[in-house]
């Protein structure tokens, strides 16, 4: 009987078996695994967060320049330029800027900076260029081909991306994306919208309309009063 119960006892204290031992090993190898497949899912996802998230942020910060340039301007109009360089004329919006009291233009073109391109894609760009004391005075260079980004190039995570409009679109009054409508003072920017350099894919937009397509930004210009003539009295 002594020998019975210590048999019982040393089977007790004996620990886990060959078999308890390879399934719990399989549990851990199964969990290893689960949990190393998912740290690439999850770093990806944290990544097009950040990289949305700048978007946004550029896209923001570009309707609010816009507005900026826009909303005090006048005599907003529609140009075809021809850059040095550049060989094909491009559409521009043209304006009276109030805030260096000289005409301004915006157009898509290369960020150029030391003499090299910034990003391979073009972006918007905003160039100041007739000759006034008020730009001398404010250190603004106006030489032709000087257009500073409206907002710089951006980059996250290794990933370059740029502001863009829709210059190709002439459809519905639209001349290389602008339309002004001088019933209202206001000036339509087609499509305008942050893009992935490596595949152009829209990270930040206006929204869409019902059928899919990208928002358009609209703005008021500001419209100086018309004089109203005062009366010479007859003689």
């Amino acid at each position: 009987a002594k020998d019975v119960m210590r048999m019982k006892r040393l089977r007790k204290n004996a620990g886990m078996s060959v078999a308890e031992m390879l399934v719990a090993l399989l549990i851990l190898l199964l969990a290893s695994t689960i949990v190393a497949s998912g740290v690439p899912v999850a770093k990806n996802a944290y990544e097009k967060v950040i990289l949305c998230t700048n978007a946004e942020m550029m896209l923001s910060t570009a309707v609010s320049a816009l507005r900026d340039e826009l909303g005090t301007s006048r005599d907003v109009k529609i140009e075809s330029v021809t850059f040095p360089g550049d060989g094909a004329s491009k559409a521009c919006l043209s304006y009276y800027s109030a805030d260096i009291g000289a005409r301004s233009r915006i157009y898509m073109g290369s960020e150029i900076k030391n003499g090299v391109k910034v990003n391979p894609k073009e972006t918007i760009l905003v160039q100041d260029y007739v000759e006034d004391t008020n730009l001398t005075a404010l250190g603004i260079d106006i030489s032709e081909g000087t257009g500073r980004p409206l907002v710089s190039m951006a980059a996250s995570e290794g990933e370059l991306f740029y502001l863009k409009y829709d210059a190709t679109y002439n459809v519905g009054g639209f001349s290389g994306g602008f339309k002004i409508d001088p019933n209202d003072n206001s000036v339509t920017i087609k499509g305008l919208c942050v893009c992935r350099t490596s595949d152009d894919a829209p990270l930040a937009d206006l929204g869409r309309d019902a059928d899919g397509n990208l928002k358009d930004l609209v703005i008021r210009t500001y419209a100086a009063p018309t004089p109203t003539p005062t009366a010479v009295p007859a003689p």
